[in-house]
């Protein structure tokens, strides 16, 4: 499990706000625009800029996302909804890549140096996107996020259950933003998964990972089937 106890969670939420930051401090010198046309649009029609009132029918992104946002612009238009939602997902993929590849390090002062610097070199990677958002990127990091979270632990890491769902959420969401870039992931998805399994020469360990697998499988595809009907649904 990623947090065994309260003393973990007090870091894991002080470690996610450092890095959540890091927006907000660019805001004050940058202003936070949107890197295409498409971006610009999507915000638009959900924030009711476009057509008047606040809509889930953004075209480029899928329900029921849409419609959340959307409801949150009904709530409160002057709130930056849909820049929130993309710093938050960036936020979230960086900390998670961070934190699991911290792990690995035993010594506390070591831990600490490790993660100051690794969130920095990613936070300046990244530094672009989160002053020209675009779509396209934050569906790709969390698909790739969702990889790294699924298939960095190895064999362990992959009968983990929390490791599990947390991939399984951040693959919805990249769906959900950008449905094309989550099948362009799968092919990466197939070949982890296929490497766990060959990591295993014995017969009972490549049994429990091809159950363990299976329901992954299972859950992943019956998600987007039910979230591809509801966007369906609510285009008819």
């Amino acid at each position: 499990m990623w947090l065994k106890n309260s003393t973990d969670k007090g870091k894991a939420v002080l470690g996610f706000a450092i890095i959540a930051a890091l927006p907000g401090i660019l805001g004050l010198w940058f202003p936070l625009v949107y890197g295409f046309n498409d971006d610009t649009m999507l915000r638009s029609i959900l924030s009711g800029s476009y057509t008047g009132t606040p809509d889930g029918h953004a075209v480029y992104m899928r329900y029921p996302l849409t419609g959340l946002l959307s409801l949150l612009y009904r709530i409160s238009d002057r709130v930056p909804w849909l820049t929130l939602f993309f710093s938050g997902c960036m936020a979230i993929c960086v900390y998670l890549i961070v934190r699991l590849t911290v792990q690995k390090i035993r010594s506390k002062g070591n831990r600490i140096l490790c993660f100051i610097l690794l969130s920095l070199v990613l936070a300046l990677l990244l530094l672009r996107y989160y002053v020209l958002m675009h779509y396209t990127v934050v569906a790709a990091l969390l698909a790739g996020t969702a990889l790294f979270v699924l298939l960095a632990g190895g064999k362990e890491g992959f009968q983990d259950r929390s490791r599990k769902i947390g991939s399984l959420l951040l693959l919805f969401l990249s769906y959900m933003i950008r449905s094309q870039v989550f099948f362009l992931a799968m092919p990466f998805l197939f070949v982890g998964v296929l490497w766990v399994f060959l990591q295993d020469g014995g017969v009972d360990g490549r049994r429990k990972c091809l159950g363990s697998g299976g329901r992954y499988a299972a859950v992943l595809v019956a998600g987007i089937l039910l979230f591809a009907g509801w966007n369906e649904i609510m285009y008819s």
